[in-house]
C-alpha cells in the first residue's frame, strides 16, 4: 500500500471501532428489514396471483356468458325452424295415418261387398233352376241391390220391372227401370 492511504486509515481506525460493536446490531436489523421485505414480496406476489386469478375467473365466465348469448341467437332460430318442421312432419304423419286407415276400411268394405255378390251370383244358378216366380222376385231384389250399391236410390224409380223372354236353350231376363223424370 502507499503511504499516503495509511493516515487515512489510521483516522479512520476509531471512527471504525465505534461502528463495530453496532455492526452486529445494524446486520440484525438489516436481516429484519430483508424479512419484512421477502414478506411483502411474498404478500404482494400472492395478492397477484389472487388478482389474476380472478381477473382470469370474471374474464372467463363474461366470455363464457357472450358465448352462450351468441350460440343462443344463432340457434334460436334453427331450433325455432326445426320445431315448425317437426310439426308439419307429424302433421303429414297423421294425415298420412288417417288416410291409410281410411283407405283400408273401404279396402275391407269392398272385400266384403265383393264376397257377398260373389255368393250371391253363386246362388244365382241354384235359384234359377227352381220356380220361377222366386225367379223373378231374386231377380228384382239383386237388381235393385246392384242399382243401390251403384249410387242410385230407390226412391228415383217410379217402376222397376224385369221380363224373361224364352229363347231356346235358355231364358233370357231383360230389367226395366223407369225414373221420375220421364
Amino acid at each position: 500500500m502507499d503511504i499516503w492511504i495509511w493516515p487515512a486509515l489510521l483516522a479512520l481506525k476509531p471512527e471504525n471501532a465505534e461502528f463495530n460493536p453496532r455492526q452486529p446490531e445494524q446486520h440484525k436489523h438489516n436481516e429484519e428489514k430483508n424479512r419484512l421485505l421477502q414478506d411483502a414480496e411474498n404478500q404482494l406476489k400472492a395478492q397477484f396471483e389472487n388478482l389474476a386469478h380472478r381477473i382470469f375467473e370474471e374474464r372467463g365466465k363474461q366470455f363464457a356468458e357472450h358465448n352462450k348469448t351468441s350460440i343462443e341467437s344463432l340457434v334460436a332460430p334453427l331450433r325455432e325452424q326445426l320445431g315448425e318442421f317437426n310439426q308439419r312432419v307429424e302433421s303429414v304423419y297423421d294425415n298420412e295415418t288417417k288416410y291409410r286407415i281410411s283407405l283400408r276400411a273401404e279396402i275391407v268394405s269392398l272385400r266384403r261387398d265383393t264376397q257377398k255378390m260373389d255368393q250371391e251370383a253363386m246362388n244365382l244358378p241354384r235359384t234359377l233352376k227352381g220356380d220361377h216366380k222366386a225367379q223373378g222376385n231374386w231377380g228384382e231384389m239383386i237388381l235393385e241391390k246392384v242399382l243401390e250399391q251403384s249410387g242410385l236410390r230407390k226412391s228415383t224409380f217410379k217402376e222397376l220391372g224385369i221380363k224373361v223372354k224364352k229363347k231356346p236353350p235358355r231364358s233370357v231376363g231383360e230389367a226395366l227401370a223407369t225414373g221420375d223424370d220421364e
